[in-house]
């Protein structure tokens, strides 16, 4: 149905939105036979809440099997606050059941069955994915050689680099149309609804939301004691960088919307995503903003007027955060202006150039943080002034690059690089196709040198690829600009 509060068109929706058929007459034995195993078990062995469970995520996987385009959006919108809970944790030894780990693997499965029933045909790899590949290949044959305990660091790997490059596979090949690529941006945006309640939550009462369960221990002292909003995850700056990737969404949405009604209500979500910017407490992050901000007005001139609105409403809402909470605003003004974290960390890069000089081809493997932990302390000096003992006031490098060359060495490091060089060439080159959708893919080009720059620059002081969110989102929509790219026939993709 055309229009209505969302403002989606219909026209022109590509494969990613109709239901999957690739299990075609296999879909109801498949059935059959795993409800009769899931029935067996449960009267034999008395387990009635494991065939609960088992219907329930049977019922699941059959509707994310038949419509996966759908099961990445609900993954878009979700994901922070359907992973803590939907999980079976299962014996040590055998990786846990995740509610990331359920979506991939369906959508890959998706994809493989109906390229073997010959239903489709994979787009071709480009040099973005090669990239990936090899890169996937140096870390496990690294893990292979020198981890002591390959199944869990095998995990961890998928969890943040071979996942989230699966994920930007599958989206390439599902999307078809700038109204795919819309509906992912609605739904991102959606996000706004519970992540600014629950940072404001814990901002303004400094504790958790009662029937939240934490993601780690540590949270409630960054909440407690620093009054750092963290939402739904381990730390403030995967909150606020999804908060950035949400604003931008919203923004868009925004942008290329026409109706008031539609405006005011991803207006609204704008609100409530800048909401979950401040509260993080992150410089990274509003640097961040600030930047994608600059360039989208830049790149979209449809957005200069929105864009020039969200500074003069930002400065309007900080100086009533001022008024309204004096003690909170304080916290800001102190996070603000901090300088002992920018000494920290360019003690710790110190210290990290000088142990990547020791081994920059092959690293120190999947364990460095370990080993830059135990012994940078013989690495840290006197830097442009700046004493050696912010060096070791901290953990690990806060900087992806870093962090990558401490592992894998300089040639991963530059393979890893290569990846973005070739998915920005592909936003750029989407800014130059043309077609009739709403969402022209120009603009979700533009879109994506946005995220980029929130990407790379919160990169720069973190390692983003062990975010539980973050850095899979980025990946999964960088699919969707390889997919449209392709789709519209331009051969200037990389």
């Amino acid at each position: 149905m055309q229009g209505g509060l969302l403002d989606i068109d219909p026209a022109g929706d590509g494969y990613g939105s109709r239901p999957g058929d690739a299990l075609g007459p296999w879909l109801q034995p498949i059935v059959v036979l795993v409800a009769a195993v899931s029935v067996t078990v449960a009267v034999l062995f008395e387990q009635w809440m494991y065939f609960s469970l088992g219907v329930a995520g049977l019922t699941f996987a059959l509707i994310i099997l038949q419509r996966p385009y759908f099961g990445l959006l609900l993954w878009i919108f979700a994901f922070p606050i359907l992973d803590p809970y939907l999980r079976v944790d299962l014996p040590s030894g055998i990786p846990d059941i995740t509610f990331n780990r359920v979506i991939t693997g369906l959508t890959v499965l998706f994809i493989s069955l109906e390229v073997m029933l010959r239903r489709r045909r994979l787009l071709p790899p480009a040099k973005a994915e090669r990239s990936m590949l090899v890169l996937c290949a140096i870390m496990l044959g690294d893990m292979y050689m020198r981890s002591k305990n390959r199944g869990e660091d095998s995990l961890l790997i998928f969890d943040e680099y071979i996942g989230p490059f699966l994920l930007y596979a599958s989206f390439k090949n599902l999307v078809a149309t700038g109204t795919d690529v819309r509906k992912a941006l609605i739904a991102l945006a959606l996000a706004a609804v519970y992540l600014a309640p629950h940072g404001a939550f814990q901002f303004v009462t400094h504790s958790e939301l009662p029937f939240w369960h934490a993601p780690d221990e540590t949270v409630h002292s960054l909440v407690e004691e620093q009054g750092r909003a963290r939402g739904p995850f381990k730390d403030s700056v995967s909150y606020g960088a999804l908060g950035n990737m949400v604003f931008l969404a919203a923004l868009f949405c925004y942008g290329w919307c026409r109706k008031l009604r539609s405006r005011l209500f991803f207006g609204s979500l704008m609100l409530g995503a800048g909401m979950v910017v401040v509260l993080c407490m992150t410089r990274s992050v509003w640097l961040g903003l600030v930047a994608a901000l600059a360039l989208s007005a830049y790149r979209e001139p449809r957005l200069r007027k929105t864009a020039l609105a969200v500074v003069l409403g930002a400065t309007i809402g900080v100086s009533t955060v001022y008024l309204l909470f004096s003690d909170n605003a304080e916290s800001v003004s102190e996070r603000a202006t901090d300088y002992e974290t920018v000494y920290i960390r360019i003690g710790l890069y110190n210290a990290a150039l000088q142990m990547i000089s020791e081994q920059a081809f092959i690293g120190y493997g999947r364990h460095a943080a370990d080993v830059f932990f135990f012994n940078r302390t013989k690495y840290v000096s006197k830097i442009f002034g700046i004493d050696a003992e912010w060096g070791v006031k901290a953990g690990p490098p806060h900087n992806s690059l870093l962090y990558m060359s401490m592992m894998y060495g300089i040639f991963a490091t530059m393979l890893y690089i290569s990846i973005f060089v070739f998915m920005i060439r592909n936003f750029l080159a989407l800014r130059r196709v043309r077609a009739p959708t709403l969402l022209p893919p120009a603009a979700y080009g533009s879109f994506m040198l946005a995220m980029s720059v929130i990407y790379i620059s919160v990169g720069m002081f973190t390692d983003v690829m062990n975010f539980d969110f973050f850095g899979k989102l980025y990946f999964t929509l960088s699919g969707g600009a390889a997919g449209l790219l392709h789709r519209y026939g331009s051969n200037s993709g990389v």
